[in-house]
């Protein structure tokens, strides 16, 4: 099995790149099977923008192109909410004690090597370091057993109507 940390280099996005948070979007629109689904070129730019270091992604070191992407707010905050998309640049709070993750993207040609997992799980120690308690994603229902693989727990149908579709709320604790 080839080794993810020889082939992928795991980072922050670099905030002074507009062509990476760019690259993000596209990376979005491509992973989502429904369009509605994905955010918007201006919702990752802007949480580009207010919270580079809550994205984490994995750089081909072959390419020099980005194969997965990981990203949230922080916040107080409980409960999804959709302005969590959509207001990031309002709603992000630096010390927050949740992240609410707001996606995580693998590009197709690089999917089934265990990249999102090695994401989570990078993302988790980093966010758990930093004195993080609590992440929370939104999901579609066919994701749920891969994130429960993650380490994830199905909390339930979550409050979150965006693109119009049923998601389900599902969170891990860092710290006890």
């Amino acid at each position: 099995m080839e080794n993810l940390e020889e082939r992928y280099l795991f980072r922050t996005i670099d905030p002074n790149n507009i062509g990476e948070a760019e690259y993000a979007a596209h990376m979005e629109s491509v992973c989502y099977d429904n369009p509605a689904d994905a955010c918007t070129r201006e919702e990752i730019l802007d949480r580009a923008a207010a919270a580079p270091e809550l994205f984490l992604v994995a750089e081909d070191r072959r390419t020099g192109r980005l194969a997965g992407i990981m990203n949230g707010v922080a916040t107080d905050e409980d409960v999804f909410r959709d302005a969590f998309f959509s207001e990031a640049s309002l709603l992000h709070d630096p010390d927050g004690s949740t992240v609410m993750l707001c996606g995580l993207d693998v590009m197709p040609e690089h999917r089934g090597r265990g990249l999102a997992r090695a994401m989570v799980r990078l993302y988790c120690q980093r966010e758990k370091e930093r004195g993080r308690k609590r992440l929370l994603l939104t999901c579609v229902e066919d994701k749920i057993s891969m994130y429960k693989g993650f380490g994830f727990h199905l909390v339930g149908v979550s409050a979150s109507v965006y693109g119009g579709t049923v998601w389900y709320d599902m969170d891990m604790l860092l710290q006890e």
